[in-house]
């Protein structure tokens, strides 16, 4: 898990990113103080702890495009899944499956 004391340990200027899972991360409140530091040079997130998202300052930051944060992080849907190739694959392969019975 990224904590704290792993991003403490870390060379300053690091830039995280997080695709896999939300609960990689412990919370994000290291985040927000290590991104108001200068420790981090900025976050990527394509998945969260909690989804959708709860109020939390480093989030409404983020809506907000408060200057200390603006190009810092970047928040985006945890949505790879709904690509138009994959949503016909899925299509195809149910189409496939329907043969079968």
């Amino acid at each position: 898990m990224i904590n704290r004391k792993l991003l403490e340990k870390a060379r300053s200027g690091l830039i995280l990113v997080n695709t896999a899972r939300g609960a990689l991360i412990e919370n994000v409140d290291f985040v927000e103080d290590q991104l108001r530091s200068g420790h981090l040079a900025g976050v990527g997130l394509d998945v969260l702890p909690d989804e959708p998202p709860s109020s939390h300052p480093l989030f409404d930051a983020w809506r907000e495009q408060t200057s200390w944060l603006r190009g810092r992080l970047v928040l985006t849907p945890h949505n790879a899944f709904f690509q138009i190739a994959q949503c016909t694959n899925v299509v195809s392969l149910r189409l496939k499956q329907h043969d079968y019975f």
